[in-house]
């Protein structure tokens, strides 16, 4: 992964801007305190709208960092969006944000803990 950086600018947007882009109010929120719980595969298997056992056999791990790949849940947002189901679009499309925006960890991979992270937000 690569970051340029600019006087006076800011190629990454600040927590603030994330606030407006995703009109969520940080203010008097409880900071995130599940690290070490992970998300179960049935309970993301049910946002998803997919069978856990699909789930479970598109998990990998990449230098120790277990997580979706990227090009799965983008070959799944196009098998949603021919299905015209964009409600789980939407999860799926956040799931996505979260692993490679909010939270990027490793190049093409959506790492579990992201995953976790969005799941307690969408709760």
């Amino acid at each position: 992964m690569r970051c340029f950086t600019f006087r006076d600018f800011q190629l990454v947007p600040t927590l603030e801007k994330y606030e407006q882009i995703l009109d969520l109010s940080l203010e008097g929120g409880v900071p995130y305190k599940n690290l070490e719980q992970h998300v179960s595969i049935p309970t993301l298997a049910g946002i998803m709208k997919s069978h856990p056992r699909e789930l479970e056999g598109r998990l990998v791990t990449r230098r120790g960092v277990k997580g979706f790949a990227h090009k799965y849940l983008e070959t799944y947002l196009h098998q949603l969006a021919d299905k015209e189901d964009w409600e789980t679009s939407m999860d799926v499309l956040a799931l996505v944000v979260y692993g490679v925006l909010v939270f990027p960890n490793q190049e093409d991979l959506v790492d579990y803990d992201a995953i976790g992270v969005f799941v307690v937000v969408k709760s």
